[in-house]
């Protein structure tokens, strides 16, 4: 833990792109010039620090003084350019990709298909195709999660509207998980096609990734298929976190 009088801010991104007008399914996202002048005041605010530098202030070596750290989560293209930028400027970022993205024919991830069917159907419209495929005995997790989102205020995603806390809410912690990486994949096929050509628009390449490192950027293994851990077994956490080395 960094000592009291000592401090860094780390800051998580993920989409970084425009929202309005957009070729691809509107999701939620940080438009690239709210992401320069956040950029900007880090930048004239605290210092930039690379992950070494973290990482020592951790094991006990010098810690930062009003510092911060630039992280971005899922290794969505949209981060090639942001590395460009950071670059440009003599800055760094830790960048956190899947194995599954990076695969010879990569997948999207559910989390994300989760996403791009939410910006295709709406959440609620999502909810009544699910419930139209579910098996019977599952019916009920998805009609009670949408009545009972609203219920409460919210721990998790609350930053979502009811429906669409209640649909992420059932894929990833309710339903069985191969139940629902099965609907996903047949819902997603139907919406976008091809899952593969999805993927290879969507993610970073093996190229960008290594022409990045190139550039300084610091690469981080965001698992093999970016599942909710905490619902697996301690072996299945492993697998997810075994090739992260090789990567």
């Amino acid at each position: 833990m960094l000592p009291a009088d000592r401090s860094c801010v780390v800051a998580m991104y993920h989409y970084i792109r425009e929202t309005a007008p957009m070729t691809s399914p509107r999701v939620h996202a940080l438009a690239p010039d709210d992401f320069s002048r956040q950029f900007e005041f880090l930048a004239e605010t605290r210092r930039l620090i690379s992950y070494d530098e973290f990482e020592s202030g951790l094991d006990g070596g010098p810690a930062p003084a009003e510092a911060s750290l630039l992280t971005f989560d899922d290794g969505v293209r949209d981060h090639y350019e942001i590395a460009g930028r950071l670059a440009s400027r003599g800055a760094v970022g830790v960048f956190f990709v899947s194995g599954d993205t990076l695969a010879e024919s990569p997948r999207v991830l559910n989390v994300h298909k989760v996403h791009f069917l939410v910006a295709k159907f709406g959440a609620e419209g999502l909810l009544e195709r699910f419930s139209r495929l579910l098996p019977p005995e599952h019916v009920h997790a998805a009609t009670f999660g949408l009545a009972d989102s609203g219920s409460a205020a919210p721990t998790l995603y609350r930053y979502d509207d009811g429906a669409a806390r209640a649909v992420k809410r059932l894929l990833n912690y309710t339903l069985p998980l191969d139940l629902a990486t099965g609907l996903l994949a047949d819902l997603f096929e139907e919406a976008y096609g091809s899952e593969v050509e999805f993927a290879r628009a969507l993610y970073l390449s093996r190229t960008m990734v290594a022409e990045m490192s190139r550039a300084g950027m610091t690469f981080g293994f965001h698992t093999e298929t970016h599942p909710v851990l905490s619902r697996l077994a301690p072996a299945d956490q492993r697998r997810e976190l075994a090739r992260g080395p090789a990567l």
